[in-house]
């Protein structure tokens, strides 16, 4: 029998004098003045929407930023909340489109994870595309509304969690794909999207979210708090992001995988890949565009 948490709760509480002090601390610990990451988080904006909330075609709501902005109504975090967790989730609401360089943008805050737009000769590349349908349809709404349609030349997964390719049919549609049984040649010569990933990416997908989905959905509920309301005595951040989205998932299989630290070039982009097996992920691997010194690792260099 499979037996889920119960989503009744007790009322919550105030911090008890041990938990405030043991809050409070951290502001002697850590140097609070330093706002450089708060810099680097809102360096490059384009655009920040006003009041990020997401629905699907039922009126559901999948993603909602504009639930945590009480972060931003208090100079220092109440009694119930670690300052360090506090700030993280003050960054972690800055949502919209990002100038990273001349040629690459992100769309962040739309989910748990970033999407990340690459100029091709004649059109982008997107590494990784947000964890629900509804969420990467809002991030390529974004970025057309600033950059005209998309033409997608490629998808890269950077590795098999589910915040990293769930989104993909709000980005394209499986008939947009390429012809997994051509060679990489003809795939790139056919017209149609390559969808490259990392060896291995399918089976520990496949492993991990059909498998182990029960065990994981219950791990992750205790370890986000998913049913709490966020709050001051609630639900926060998760770190790298302000949680799991809600909406539809899906998955376009790897039309070619990388097998070896190989370099590739999609419409005129030259890209060297980097296998990183067992790391953050099973299936992994950076990226690095020398036309852009811009070096792509995904969540092997979350901090």
């Amino acid at each position: 029998m499979i037996m889920m948490p119960c989503a009744a709760f007790a009322e919550s509480r105030p911090a008890t004098d041990y938990t405030a002090e043991a809050n409070r601390s951290w502001y002697d610990t850590l140097d609070f003045s330093d706002e450089s990451e708060k810099e680097n988080a809102l360096r490059g904006l384009i655009e920040a929407p006003e009041s990020l909330i997401i629905y699907d075609e039922a009126g559901n709501v999948v993603w909602n930023v504009a639930d945590y902005s009480f972060v931003n109504e208090l100079e220092t975090a109440p009694d119930t909340v670690n300052p360090s967790l506090w700030r993280n989730t003050q960054y972690n609401s800055y949502a919209g489109l990002f100038e990273v360089c001349d040629g690459i943008y992100q769309v962040r805050g739309y989910d748990m994870a970033n999407a990340t737009f690459i100029r091709t000769d004649n059109g982008w590349i997107v590494f990784d595309v947000l964890m629900c349908t509804q969420d990467m349809q809002a991030a390529k709404a974004l970025m057309e509304k600033h950059f005209g349609e998309l033409d997608i030349k490629a998808v890269l997964y950077s590795h098999s969690h589910i915040d990293h390719y769930g989104g993909i049919l709000g980005l394209i549609n499986r008939e947009d794909a390429a012809d997994p049984a051509l060679t990489l040649a003809e795939q790139l010569a056919s017209g149609k999207v390559v969808v490259l990933a990392p060896e291995g990416f399918l089976e520990h997908a496949v492993s991990e979210n059909i498998y182990c989905n029960a065990a994981m959905s219950r791990r992750a509920m205790y370890q986000y708090g998913v049913l709490l309301e966020p709050g001051e005595t609630g639900k926060m951040s998760i770190g790298i992001g302000l949680g799991q989205s809600i909406g539809n998932t899906g998955l376009i299989a790897p039309t070619y995988e990388i097998a070896t630290d190989e370099t590739i070039v999609i419409d005129g982009l030259e890209i060297q890949f980097q296998l990183t097996p067992g790391t953050e992920a099973p299936a992994e691997m950076n990226a690095y565009f020398p036309k852009y010194r811009g070096l792509w690792l995904a969540e092997n260099c979350t901090g």
